[in-house]
């Protein structure tokens, strides 16, 4: 068997060839969790692109959905809103309406 001379590339904007990414982290620094107030918040570079991004929820709940007009998590949307509501639902039935919010760093 012969291996495949071709490697997966994208275009970006620029018209340049690069090496595909899967994931390339825009924030910096861990998120801040407020479990009480059931709300996280993620910092990015203000030069960041919130236009074509996505949202990498960790979690340990059974479930996750979003909530109203908030995008599926992990995929590429446009997350210029900054603020964005998702359903976790605990394998015991418990649910948490989380609030994630995007914030630009100082």
């Amino acid at each position: 068997m012969q291996a495949d001379e071709h490697e997966l590339q994208e275009f970006y904007e620029n018209g340049e060839l690069t090496p595909a990414r899967r994931r390339l982290i825009i924030s910096t620094g861990n998120a801040v969790i407020e479990d009480e107030n059931f709300t996280a918040t993620v910092t990015v570079p203000a030069s960041a692109d919130l236009t074509r991004a996505g949202i990498i929820i960790n979690h340990q709940s059974m479930r996750v959905e979003p909530v109203g007009f908030s995008p599926v998590a992990g995929i590429i949307t446009d997350l210029s809103d900054r603020e964005f509501i998702y359903k976790l639902v605990s394998a015991d039935g418990t649910t948490h309406d989380w609030v994630i919010r995007i914030v630009e760093e100082e």
